[in-house]
């Protein structure tokens, strides 16, 4: 599923992380 990526993008853009790269 190429929908993946979206989900992927979604969780670690909501998890709270000081990196941001």
């Amino acid at each position: 599923a190429l929908c993946i990526g979206r989900l992927y993008k979604d969780a670690w853009d909501r998890i709270p992380k000081r990196n941001k790269a």
